[in-house]
């Protein structure tokens, strides 16, 4: 079973829909983090996959959520060490704020497990 940490907010843009039928589906284990929680990075950095949902918020200055800088390097960090990041609206505005330019590939195997390459 692969362990899926997934951040977002808890109420505005917190639901899973189809990505947790689909983790359900093939039994991967979902935990949840919120950005108005604190969470503990290394925490978040031990899954498989790190997913980060949408926002009301934009990473514009004057509109960033409080934990933007926090989401930013955990994101810097996941990528760094060539880990598996999927980002969603939000999630691609922080992926962007790294200033790492690297594309990837992400590939789905057998309806149960992935990997990402680095192109």
């Amino acid at each position: 079973m692969s362990k899926i940490a997934i951040l977002s907010h808890e109420v505005v843009g917190a639901e899973l829909a189809i990505l947790g039928e689909w983790a359900d589906a093939r039994g991967h284990e979902i935990t949840r983090y919120f950005r108005e929680q604190k969470w503990d990075a290394q925490d978040v950095l031990a899954a498989d996959l790190l997913i980060l949902l949408g926002s009301p918020n934009s990473v514009s200055t004057g509109y960033e959520h409080p934990s933007s800088a926090q989401e930013i390097e955990l994101v810097k960090t996941r990528i760094e060490s060539d880990q598996p990041y999927f980002g969603i609206c939000y999630g691609s505005q922080i992926r962007y704020c790294t200033k790492i330019s690297v594309k990837y590939d992400f590939h789905f195997f057998d309806d149960q497990t992935w990997k990402s390459e680095r192109k």
